[in-house]
């Protein structure tokens, strides 16, 4: 019996140690690494991390398979005239109002819960993304348009000396709140050193990197394999 991981942070301690599991592309769970006993047979992981705390080779932290779905490889036209869009984690969406938020500092909120598919499309609309997402940085890295990373979880005090505002609720938000938080968002958003993304040619090394390693796994386990 063989159970799959590509696409997730799905590497912690809960798996059974009776199974075998096979990783291509997942990254560090968020309880911890799971301790890397022989049920593991790694073939790529997500990042420099998930490889340091599962002692493995550097050259193993490939990337996110996410940049092999074909929604991502589509061409993307940045819109310079569209607005900067403003993605929380989908834990944190349901702590405040943030399209309330977004609107107040020029921006649009990106709801994550929605379709893969919808998330792209307003992402398509923006000529910048403020994620707290890892995903929503690394559809936008994918997709050519610049990102910058920010803390959204939590809300009251705001690192001033920090490149990222942090966000930290011990209260119900009130209508000062909100603005203050818009306020820190939006100058924020427009120090365009803020925002960066990789370089097509990178990105690409990258894909046929994975799409290696996944014909080497199929040719091992006598499966077909179509990129």
């Amino acid at each position: 019996q063989l159970r799959f991981f590509g696409i997730g942070t799905l590497l912690d301690g809960r798996h059974d140690q009776s199974v075998r599991k096979v990783v291509l592309g997942a990254g560090l769970g968020e309880k911890g690494a799971a301790f890397p006993d022989a049920s593991w047979e790694f073939h790529w992981v997500r990042g420099p991390l998930t490889a340091q705390k599962f002692g493995l080779p550097a050259n193993l932290a490939v990337g996110d398979p996410a940049l092999l779905w074909p929604e991502l490889q589509a061409t993307t036209v940045k819109n310079q005239a569209g607005p900067i869009g403003l993605i929380p984690h989908y834990q944190t969406w349901d702590s405040f109002d943030w399209p309330a938020v977004a609107a107040r500092a020029g921006m649009i909120a990106i709801n994550p819960r929605q379709s893969p598919q919808a998330v792209l499309a307003q992402m398509r609309s923006c000529s910048r993304i403020l994620t707290e997402s890892l995903h929503g940085a690394i559809c936008a890295d994918a997709m050519g348009i610049e990102w910058a990373p920010c803390v959204l979880a939590q809300l009251t005090r705001f690192k001033l000396k920090d490149r990222r505002p942090a966000l930290r609720p011990v209260a119900a938000a009130s209508a000062h709140d909100i603005a203050q938080v818009a306020s820190a968002l939006a100058s924020y958003g427009t120090c365009a050193t803020n925002f960066k993304c990789s370089p097509p040619a990178r990105l690409e090394w990258q894909r046929q990197r994975m799409l290696g390693i996944c014909r080497n796994f199929a040719a091992r386990y006598q499966l077909r394999f179509t990129p």
